[in-house]
């Protein structure tokens, strides 16, 4: 990586990038390179992919002097985006424009969050700022929850338009523009959860601190929900995203474990995802295949959430759920 950089107020020079890699496909070396140009410096943070992949992203990283760190095992999404976070502060940036690997950000991007920043009427307590994110393959545009004014057990999903959005609950990781010293103060992300609730459950944790949490509508990214596809059962069109076994396993696991720490403050966020929860054991049921073994997952993932289990599946789970 470059030097530590001047605080001259650009993207380039606020915000540093980290990207989260773990088995990458397509063409993962490109979306690198675009991602690299959102920031100041990159960091790579590799959760043992295959040999194959890990040797070309070490390649690629010292070709175009990125920092690459990679773990020997799997450490879970939490882990690896602390990992970057602590070294772009080592570098004195304040700001950490966080991608998963299948993100691919439009020219211009970082530009538009630290300008939605700068333009918040509360800038200094905003601590993350989301983008506006159009779903692949489908083109849908996503919506972000928001609290009812009146009702504290109602949520809404505010559509991004034209317009920022100044306070919501929570935005995804990918493409997320994170204060650096926030993550410190709030302790970085629970790596406990391991993967799935990582960024909501951060997001919670800052507003109750009295962070904002924002999103810009300029910041366009192209992003994967799963591997999702449209279905038609009984005549009604719906979405599986057609997560595996073990990824239902960790956010059924992991959704007792947010709602016990911020579900008293965020009600409507805990109505929220139980309809969320109904919606998706519907969709695995009716469109999706291996639904028993992703039905056991989540039965299984919620019988260890309530028992307080956290960090990486233990090995039995994970072996019976990849049969």
């Amino acid at each position: 990586m470059t030097g530590t950089p001047a605080n001259t107020g650009t993207a380039s020079a606020l915000a540093g990038v980290v990207v989260v890699t773990f088995f990458p496909e397509g063409d993962y070396c490109g979306r690198l390179r675009r991602m690299a140009t959102q920031g100041g410096a990159m960091v790579v943070v590799d959760n043992a992919s295959a040999p194959h992949a890990r040797m070309v992203l070490e390649r690629l990283c010292g070709e175009q002097g990125w920092r690459f760190l990679g773990n020997e095992r799997n450490r879970g999404i939490a882990t690896a985006l602390n990992q970057g976070m602590a070294e772009l502060r080592k570098r004195g940036f304040e700001w950490a424009l966080c991608f998963d690997q299948d993100s691919d950000p439009a020219p211009g991007f970082a530009e538009a969050l630290v300008g939605s920043w700068r333009n918040h009427r509360k800038r200094d307590t905003v601590a993350v700022v989301g983008a506006s994110y159009l779903e692949q393959p489908t083109g849908r545009k996503y919506r972000v929850l928001c609290g009812h004014r009146w009702c504290p057990l109602a949520f809404e999903k505010a559509p991004v338009g034209e317009s920022d959005l100044d306070s919501v609950n929570m935005v995804i990781t990918s493409g997320s523009l994170n204060r650096i010293s926030t993550w410190a103060e709030l302790g970085g992300f629970d790596d406990g959860l391991f993967i799935d609730l990582v960024d909501t459950e951060y997001c919670l944790r800052a507003q109750s601190a009295g962070w904002v949490v924002a999103v810009s509508a300029r910041a366009r990214l192209e992003h994967r929900f799963g591997d999702r596809t449209t279905k038609t059962v009984f005549g009604i069109r719906f979405g599986p995203t057609n997560h595996s076994a073990l990824r239902r396993y960790y956010m059924a696991r992991n959704l007792p474990r947010v709602i016990c720490r911020h579900g008293c403050k965020y009600p409507h966020w805990v109505v929220f995802e139980l309809c969320a929860l109904g919606l998706n054991f519907t969709r695995v049921l009716l469109g999706e295949d291996r639904r028993w073994r992703k039905i056991l997952g989540m039965l299984w993932g919620t019988y260890h959430g309530l028992l307080g289990r956290s960090g990486p599946a233990p090995k039995n789970v994970v072996k019976r759920l990849a049969r």
